[in-house]
């Protein structure tokens, strides 16, 4: 069970922000809307579900499959106990009795035909979850589709990894115990609908009101800046370090360089499905970088020539609580999202210095390259960081953008969470 220790950090941990969220899946058009469905579940704790709906879709025109959902989310219900112990009480996974109550099915036609059927249950209670709240409402991610779901899935011309995403890895760390049993194997691709909600994950990486920001599930820019197309976004492509050394440059990459990371998370939320003993898992580290604790951006103006340091020692690691000795920290640059016109982490080093204060024993604090293809890495929980930012206006008005990864290193799965800091020169 979990230590008091542990304990204690977990209700201790702040409340974040739980996204709306309706899901609508062609369930039973192909075998990875059923594997997204047993992901979603998993992470369900971080989402304010307002319901789930089979539909149609282009390969599933005349028929919809609630009955699905419902097989799925039962088995979810024999699980849901255990998960529930191995997160704090501001974060507990709904019950399985919630969830069967908001399966809906939309119209049994595709496409413009349900016009001149009557109103189905789905369409209803969609437009109720859409009149109910003021809250601003967020792109359904649909324009993404191509990018996605080749992004979870892309051997993009041999350079990403594809273990993780094939059926040896997924049947020994995902098909496990009630839930996983329901992860049917891969038949054409492994969950291409799932990028739609991994970056409303909260992480600490991505932030959904920016999707350009990047994250689990991609990075997406705006496709115009035409006033009334200030919601349209596209794929936008990020450059990642090969394990070659070389540059590479693709849409994809913006989704399967978080892969490790990614299945690594899903795997270890699967193991709480087995057991309540807190112990005898893994579980996510609470960041805190200079005093700002969990996964909200930190923003920080640094005066021309001016250093700052980021201290990332107080964070919490929940499996050992008073030691942060078991965390893995890495420091680097994300170049994209505020900086898209250096070509590479050596130009952006001209302009904002990042020097290593704690690096672990024996090693020099830095790393040329980490597991999710970004350069010049810096490695321990304090690092130094100089504004050398030029006189010129337009890079004084950029945003830069510097991650902080952290790495559990208990059991089979390490689990990542991240600090985003944004500097602006002053």
């Amino acid at each position: 069970m979990a230590t008091a220790n542990s304990i204690s950090a977990m209700a201790a941990k702040p409340a974040f922000y739980k996204p709306r969220a309706f899901m609508i899946s062609d369930i039973l058009n192909e075998p990875d809307d059923e594997m997204s469905l047993v992901r979603f579940l998993l992470y369900s704790n971080q989402f304010d579900v307002r319901g789930l709906c089979a539909s149609t879709s282009i390969s599933l025109e005349n028929e919809t499959h609630p009955k699905a959902l419902e097989r799925i989310i039962r088995a979810y219900g024999r699980v849901v106990d255990n998960l529930n112990c191995h997160v704090g009480p501001n974060c507990q996974f709904p019950s399985a009795d919630k969830l069967l109550a908001l399966v809906s099915s939309g119209p049994k036609v595709y496409g413009r035909k349900f016009l001149s059927e009557p109103l189905s249950d789905g369409a209803g209670r969609l437009i109720q979850s859409l009149e109910e709240s003021e809250e601003p409402l967020m792109h359904g991610f649909g324009e993404f589709l191509a990018a996605t779901w080749v992004g979870i899935n892309a051997e993009d011309n041999g350079i990403s990894d594809m273990t993780k995403v094939q059926d040896d890895w997924l049947t020994p760390n995902i098909r496990v115990g009630p839930l996983g049993a329901e992860y049917p194997l891969i038949k054409f691709g492994m969950e291409g609908d799932s990028p739609s909600f991994m970056g409303l994950i909260s992480n600490g990486l991505s932030n959904p009101e920016k999707p350009e920001w990047g994250g689990w599930g991609g990075r997406y820019n705006r496709i115009t800046w035409a006033h009334d197309l200030s919601s349209e976004y596209g794929v936008s492509p990020d450059t990642v370090v090969a394990s070659s050394g070389k540059p590479y440059m693709s849409v994809q990459s913006t989704v399967w360089r978080w892969r490790d990371a990614s299945q690594d998370d899903f795997a270890a939320r699967m193991q709480w499905t087995l057991h309540q003993d807190f112990s005898a898992a893994a579980h996510p580290p609470l960041v805190d970088v200079n005093g700002s604790v969990g996964p909200e951006t930190l923003h920080i103006v640094v005066p021309p020539k001016a250093s700052i340091t980021l201290d990332a020692s107080q964070t919490v690691d929940l499996d050992h609580p008073g030691d942060v000795g078991q965390l893995e920290f890495e420091w680097f640059f994300y170049l994209e999202p505020g900086f898209p016109q250096a070509t590479g982490e050596k130009k952006l080093a001209e302009y904002i210095g990042l020097e290593p204060l704690s690096p672990p024993s024996g090693t020099n604090g830095r790393l040329f390259r980490n597991e999710a293809g970004f350069g010049n890495v810096v490695l321990g929980p304090k690092v130094s960081v100089t504004n050398l930012v030029p006189e010129e206006r337009d890079l004084r008005s950029r945003e830069w953008h510097i991650i902080l990864q952290v790495q559990t290193k208990k059991g089979a799965y390490p689990i990542t969470r991240y600090k985003r800091v944004v500097l602006k020169s002053e």
